[in-house]
C-alpha cells in the first residue's frame, strides 16, 4: 500500500521556486469564494501555506463529499473539518490511510479509533493483510493505490465497485480482477482509459471491441499488441497507434502494411516503420521520400 508522505511535500522555506509557489497558491486562494477554499488547498503543494491559510480565515470545513476528496490527498487535512465530519468514520479512515498522524484530529471513540489505526499499520506493514479487512477498508485502501487490489479476497476481486475503484486509479489493476469483471465492458474501459496496457488483461471478446481498444491505443499506442487480430486490420485503430509512434506499423495485418497511407503515416512518425511496410511500398517513390527525414537504421526491437 503506497502512502503519500507529506512531509515530502515540504520544500526549504529558501528555495525561491518555493516562495513563488506559495505566492501563486495564496492569490488563488484569494481569487476563490469559500465555497471552494478546499479546491485551493488541494492545489497547492505546501503543506505549511495550506495550513497557515485554513488558521487565517478560520476554516472549517463542512461539506462532507470535499473533506472526503482533500483528506485523500493530505490526510492531516482532517484538522480543518467540522466536528462532525472528523468523528465521520470513512473521514476519518480515509485520512488515516493517506497519512496515519491524522489521527491526533480523529474524533472517534476511542476503540474504533485503535482498531482503525491497527488495521491501517497492519496492512502498511504487510500488504497480504488486506484480505482480511472489511470491504469499507479495502475500497479506501485501492482508492488511494489501485494495485492494492493485488492483496484483496478472492470475494472482493469480484466486487463490480471495488473493481472500477481500483482501476480508476491504476488501470494495470485489472489484472488481479476476477475473469468475470475482465469481461465487464464498463470496468476494462475504465481501466484502459488510465492505462492503455491494461488491455492486455481484458477478455478476449474485449479486445475485439472496436471502442475498448481505440480507448486503449489513444492512451498508449503499445495496446495494439493486444488487439485482436481483426482489429489490427483495422484502419482506424491502425492509424491511432502509427501516428503515435510509427513502428507500430509492425502490429498491422498484411493488408495494412501495403496500405499507402497507413504506410505514409508510420515512416513520417518515425522512417524506420518503412522497415514493415510491404514490398511494393519499400519501392514506393513517394513512401521512400517520406522516410528520408533522416539516415535509415535498423527499427527496434518491440
Amino acid at each position: 500500500m503506497n502512502v503519500n508522505s507529506v512531509g515530502g511535500s515540504i520544500r526549504g522555506a529558501n528555495n525561491p521556486g518555493q516562495a513563488a509557489e506559495d505566492n501563486l497558491g495564496r492569490a488563488l486562494f484569494d481569487q476563490t469564494g469559500l465555497g471552494n477554499h478546499l479546491q485551493s488547498f488541494m492545489s497547492i503543494r505546501s503543506v505549511s501555506i495550506i495550513h497557515q491559510l485554513a488558521r487565517d480565515i478560520k476554516f472549517e470545513a463542512r461539506d462532507r463529499a470535499d473533506v472526503l476528496a482533500a483528506v485523500r490527498q493530505n490526510g492531516l487535512l482532517l484538522q480543518h473539518a467540522s466536528d462532525a465530519l472528523r468523528g465521520d468514520r470513512d473521514v476519518v479512515m480515509a485520512a488515516l490511510c493517506q497519512n496515519i498522524n491524522a489521527k491526533r484530529w480523529a474524533a472517534l471513540p476511542a476503540g474504533d479509533l485503535q482498531g482503525l489505526i491497527r488495521s491501517i499499520e497492519a496492512v502498511k506493514q504487510d500488504g497480504c493483510a488486506l484480505q482480511y479487512e472489511s470491504r469499507a477498508l479495502v475500497l479506501e485502501v485501492v482508492r488511494q493505490d489501485g494495485d492494492a487490489l493485488r492483496y484483496a479476497s478472492e470475494e472482493l476481486l469480484g466486487d463490480r465497485e471495488v473493481v472500477l475503484t481500483a482501476v480508476r486509479q491504476n488501470g494495470g489493476a485489472l489484472r488481479y480482477a476476477s475473469a468475470e469483471l475482465k469481461g465487464d465492458r464498463e470496468v476494462v474501459l475504465e481501466a484502459v482509459r488510465q492505462n492503455g496496457l491494461a488491455l492486455g488483461y481484458a477478455s478476449d471478446n474485449l479486445k475485439g471491441d472496436r471502442d475498448v481498444v481505440l480507448e486503449a491505443v489513444r492512451q498508449d499506442w503499445c495496446a495494439v499488441q493486444y488487439a485482436s487480430r481483426e482489429l489490427c486490420g483495422d484502419r482506424g485503430v491502425v492509424l491511432e497507434a502509427v501516428r503515435q509512434y510509427g513502428c507500430a506499423l509492425l502490429y498491422a495485418s498484411a493488408e495494412l502494411k501495403g496500405d499507402r497511407d497507413v504506410v505514409l503515416a508510420a515512416v513520417r512518425q518515425d522512417e524506420r516503420a518503412l522497415y514493415y511496410a510491404s514490398a511494393e511500398l519499400k519501392r514506393d517513390p513517394e513512401v521512400v521520400q517520406a522516410a528520408r527525414g533522416r539516415q535509415f537504421v535498423p527499427p527496434p526491437r518491440i
